[in-house]
């Protein structure tokens, strides 16, 4: 349930300082609950980027004003266009 209320505050429209503290207390708890019913999983860098979200909160808002996800979505679509991995040879057969 950490892990839900962090993402919730995260895109809030509005970020205070209260918001982004109860964000990071949050990730901590979440990463902390992790580690107490997953103890022998291997740790990953997902949360100590977690952790660096708060800073960018502090610095720069809410997520919505700063979240790359049409972009990344771009790149998702683009990546699932068929191609022949021959970069430079266009195929000529076009009328």
């Amino acid at each position: 349930m950490s892990l839900v209320s962090a993402v919730h505050i995260a895109c809030l429209r509005f970020m205070t300082v209260a918001r982004a503290q109860a964000y990071r207390g949050y990730i901590v708890a979440w990463i902390r609950d992790l580690q107490v019913l997953h103890p022998h999983a291997p740790h990953r860098t997902n949360g100590h980027m977690a952790l660096h979200v708060w800073d960018y909160l502090q610095l720069f808002g809410p997520v919505r004003s700063w979240w790359c996800f049409p972009y990344e979505r771009l790149i998702g679509q683009l990546q699932r266009l068929p191609i022949n991995h021959i970069f430079g040879k266009f195929l000529l057969c076009l009328p």
